[in-house]
């Protein structure tokens, strides 16, 4: 079964994107953009990236926490893997998932309260009804 060309769900489908799943594309080494301040900050919340130093630029720190992440998540098997570092589908995938849960789970402690909207990032489709 193929996506659903509807344009209306196709404009939705962009207008949830950054908000469910911010982080959409590859930094090279060096590179400025103000999305590699969400990736430290989720690479942060996971344990990934040491101090709150948060910048705009795609540096060493930031690709040895990624490449951390991907170890412990077993996208890669060392940091000598040569796709060390790299946001790649996978880990993109992954470290999306990871913002997701920090942004829309309830507190610990707290049941039964849901805080996350009704679309998961891995599956931006929509089901709504027509009359």
């Amino acid at each position: 079964a193929g996506a659903i060309q509807d344009p209306m769900l196709n404009t939705v489908r962009k207008k949830l994107q950054p908000i469910v799943a911010p982080l959409d594309r590859h930094f090279n080494r060096g590179e400025r953009n103000p999305l590699v301040i969400t990736l430290q900050k989720v690479l942060h919340q996971e344990g990934f990236f040491s101090g709150t130093a948060f910048g705009d630029i795609y540096g060493p720190k930031t690709e040895q926490a990624v490449t951390r992440f991907q170890v412990a998540t077993k996208i890669i098997a060392s940091n000598g893997d040569p796709n060390a570092g790299i946001l790649g589908e996978k880990t993109l995938s992954a470290l999306n998932r990871a913002y997701y849960l920090q942004q829309f789970s309830a507190p610990e402690g707290i049941s039964g309260t849901i805080r996350a909207p009704a679309i998961h990032p891995d599956d931006l489709r929509l089901v709504y009804f027509t009359r």
